[in-house]
């Protein structure tokens, strides 16, 4: 991870890169259920269960 600041407009930004993980990461919630969530672009989305496994398939390509 590469964390860089800025300063833009007398604010600081907070400019964070990262490698892709190697495998599938899933947060868990207070009710022990397992969500997972992807970048699209500058946002993080919630995948449903339902579209995991395609996200994975085209991840490997």
């Amino acid at each position: 991870m590469k964390l860089d600041l800025h300063l833009i407009n007398g604010k600081s930004i907070a400019c964070v890169q990262c490698k892709p993980g190697g495998e599938p990461v899933f947060v868990k919630t207070k009710k022990d259920e397992e969500i997972f969530f992807i970048r699209s672009g500058p946002s993080t989305v919630k995948l449903p269960q339902s579209k995991i496994m395609k996200y994975m398939r085209q991840r490997k390509k």
